[in-house]
């Protein structure tokens, strides 16, 4: 699943069990579970060090259902410790994600069309994606084939033997037909970079006397962060490989055409570095608990006693204080507290070009002042990946 440039489901995974909640020692109080307990970061958001009301007792107390039960309480915890991860991260990567929204060639309409001839190979388009925080994902395959066929769609990568993606498809007759894949692709996560190969074998057309459809081309896409051109290599005997050491680089369509979206991926970036984002979720767990405190409908003892402890002044000087007054000269709200900390992160992924000068003669890595600037208009073009 992708979010605001990374994949949520690896994140949260990266996320989980860095902060915890300590077990409260007053009898009566709720039983907390293993996975609540657990602070790899040896931080708890219920230790005093975010905000003293941040406590299992109040929070459970100004909770709208009056009988929540450990286990839903629990699964509250869980839930919250979630969406604040969330809610800190996607505030530092609040930068424009999506880089292009293109298909790899734009086709020539009425013309004639030439059927490629099945020569043993694998068909299909090798794909490079560019170095550093980028991804694409191949959305769907346009089919062009001459005859009614069933066969396995590939994705593999140089650096492993077996395919990464299989996907059955079935043409239709000499018309276009679409097939959604949704596979993602990108220089870190997937097998720390090489070449991507999407096709088919074309021994998988004989039985059915199936061939593709060249189509003529109106222009191959010039695209920004990554590579995919037309290529043909012999198949292996005998097992799912193909010869990928200099495989032909062929211009023909094979049949296929890909719809790709490129974009920032955080995704690795994140995961290596769950560490700095802990100060920042635990003041905004702590915000959340105060809250939650101020606009409870509820009325016992403990959630009395909190808004008579805190107090309406105070708990919204602790929430929303931004600036010295004389009620509080030096300490900033949590709010406040919590966005010096996301300025910090941000400085931390973006920090802020430095100043540089070229002379006459001089020279620079365009490639990655493109990258590290996120200008666009200046990234290499598609044959530099190669």
């Amino acid at each position: 699943m992708l979010t605001n440039g990374f994949d949520t489901d690896k994140v949260k995974s990266a996320m989980a069990g860095r902060l915890g909640w300590m077990q409260p020692t007053q009898a009566g109080s709720p039983v907390i579970n293993s996975t609540n307990l657990g602070a790899t970061s040896g931080r708890f958001y219920n230790d005093g060090s975010f905000h003293a009301a941040c406590t299992i007792d109040r929070l459970k107390s100004s909770q709208e259902d009056a009988n929540i039960t450990d286990a839903n309480l629990n699964a509250l915890l869980t839930t919250l410790d979630q969406s604040v991860a969330m809610r800190v991260i996607n505030a530092v990567f609040n930068r424009p994600q999506l880089v292009e929204h293109t298909l790899v060639y734009e086709r020539v309409s009425n013309v004639r069309n030439i059927p490629v001839p099945n020569s043993g190979n694998f068909c299909g388009y090798r794909i490079k994606v560019g170095k550093g925080d980028w991804a694409i994902q191949l959305n769907s395959v346009s089919l062009f084939f001459n005859n009614v066929a069933t066969f396995n769609l590939y994705l593999f990568n140089d650096l492993t033997l077996a395919p990464l993606k299989t996907q059955s498809v079935t043409t239709i007759a000499n018309s276009q037909t679409v097939v959604d894949l949704g596979w993602v692709l990108n220089y870190i996560s997937t097998n720390k970079g090489g070449l991507f190969y999407i096709g088919y074998f074309q021994d998988d057309l004989v039985a059915t006397g199936t061939q593709a459809i060249d189509e003529q081309l109106n222009m191959w896409a010039a695209s920004k962060v990554f590579g995919a051109y037309p290529f043909q290599a012999p198949k292996k005997t005998g097992v799912l490989d193909f010869n990928r050491i200099n495989p032909s680089v062929v211009f023909r369509t094979y049949g296929l055409n890909l719809e790709v979206t490129s974009y920032r991926d955080y995704t690795q970036t994140i995961i290596q570095n769950p560490h700095l984002f802990d100060n920042a979720r635990g003041l905004a767990m702590a915000i959340g608990v105060l809250e939650t405190i101020k606009y409870s409908t509820r009325s016992n003892a403990v959630e009395r006693q909190s808004k008579d402890a805190i107090g309406t002044t105070e708990l919204n000087y602790d929430l929303n204080l931004a600036f010295p007054n004389d009620d509080r000269p030096f300490i900033a709200g949590l709010k406040a507290q919590l966005m010096q900390e996301l300025n910090r992160i941000s400085q931390s992924f973006f920090p802020k070009p430095k100043a540089m000068s070229v002379g006459i003669g001089g020279d620079y890595d365009r490639e990655a002042f493109a990258y590290d600037t996120f200008d666009i208009k200046n990234l290499p073009p598609r044959e530099r990946f190669y």
